[in-house]
């Protein structure tokens, strides 16, 4: 019940840290993030909401590091996949922001990511989600971030 809780804290840390993040680079709001985490467990803990003996208090708050390195390193790897895609299409040439549009082929680079999806396993030989957790999850990531 108590990791139910702890990734209940995460996946509203992660909502909120989403919804207000006002356009900001995931680097510079890493401690609000952190911060928000943190509130919301204590918050959880001094309602009552989780029952935690005090033995178990410092080992409850480290189990969120983890969380937080993955979260950490799944947004920076997504926002740096698309961040050298877009550098190594300038190169040292000046682009309009319309050239560089082009450029990128947004279409093409769809069917590459969907082929990398295949390539994974997430998708079957017809183009559909397969049927397990990770892809489920994968197709719940894509959706949060997408809004």
């Amino acid at each position: 019940m108590i990791i139910l809780y702890l990734l209940l804290c995460f996946c509203l840390a992660v909502l909120i840290s989403e919804l207000f993040s006002f356009g900001r680079v995931f680097y510079t709001r890493l401690i609000l993030f952190i911060f928000i985490l943190f509130s919301l467990n204590i918050i959880f803990i001094n309602q009552n909401i989780i029952y935690l003996p005090r033995s178990l208090l410092l080992g409850y708050f480290l189990s969120n590091i983890p969380l937080i390195v993955a979260w950490f390193g799944f947004r920076v790897h997504l926002s740096n996949s698309i961040t050298l895609v877009l550098l190594s299409l300038i190169g040292n040439n000046s682009l309009s922001k319309t050239k560089l549009y082009e450029m990128y082929n947004v279409p093409d680079h769809i069917k590459s990511r969907v082929a990398e999806l295949s390539k994974g396993g997430y998708l079957d030989n017809h183009g559909f989600l397969t049927q397990d957790k990770k892809s489920k999850l994968v197709l719940l990531m894509i959706n949060f971030l997408r809004s």
